[in-house]
């Protein structure tokens, strides 16, 4: 910001003043604890959960059709 901008800003609001960022460090620590109960919800699952469980599919696998012969003729 050059001195002009800056000059302009205190004409255009000459009793304003800056009062930061008012929730960068909450909203960031909160984050950090975020991160940090789930890493040690990996870790406990990891650590004292019992082994990988068989995967079972949600849907039945659709059968394969039957073959049969085409019906629809061409002249």
């Amino acid at each position: 910001m050059d001195q002009n901008e800056k000059k302009r800003g205190e004409e255009l609001f000459p009793e304003q003043t800056y009062v930061g960022n008012v929730w960068g460090w909450k909203i960031s620590f909160l984050s950090l604890a975020f991160i940090l109960f789930f890493c040690g919800l990996v870790y406990y699952k990891h650590k004292y959960g019992g082994g990988l469980e068989e995967i079972r599919p949600i849907f039945e696998e659709p059968k394969p059709a039957q073959k049969t012969s085409d019906t629809l003729k061409v002249d």
